[in-house]
């Protein structure tokens, strides 16, 4: 086909960075080490053969591989990242509409059963229980789903 090994490292890199994107990191992983192997087996001289008879060759082979494993890592950690922050967002979600909800509550001099609702809804309770430093009194609400 007339292609040198930089072009086919660089399209093999896309291919691995692809893989990356849609697959874990072991398949990762896995797909860098065909890809290179593949790249010395069929592209680098002696073709057709494991061998590596210029050094600057075998130096580009694993420039390719670091590489490759390294774009594998941090799209891996990335992906955690954004999952591990998936529930901190909910949560989050769920105190700015607690926060709506009582603001929308009428103001009252006293804890009352308007006011602890919207705890109950938001984050699914049961029970709620307030202190009213004011009076010093304790408010409850029980709720039956």
């Amino acid at each position: 086909m007339h292609v040198n090994s930089p072009t086919v490292s660089f399209v093999s890199l896309i291919g691995v960075v692809l893989q990356s994107l849609i697959g874990d990191f072991l398949s990762s992983a896995f797909a860098s080490l065909i890809s290179i192997l593949c790249l010395n087996y069929f592209f680098v001289p002696p073709i057709f053969s494991f061998r590596v008879s210029d050094t600057s060759d075998t130096f580009a082979l694993f420039s390719f591989l670091i590489a490759s494993l390294v774009i594998t890592r941090l799209t891996s950690q990335a992906r955690e990242a954004a999952e591990s922050e998936e529930p901190q967002g909910r949560q989050m979600t769920r105190l700015y509409e607690l926060a709506r909800q009582l603001l929308a509550v009428e103001p009252a001099p006293a804890i009352c059963a308007n006011l602890l609702k919207p705890f109950c809804w938001q984050f699914e309770l049961r029970a709620v229980c307030m202190f009213d430093a004011a009076t010093t009194q304790l408010r409850s609400l029980e709720l039956s789903w």
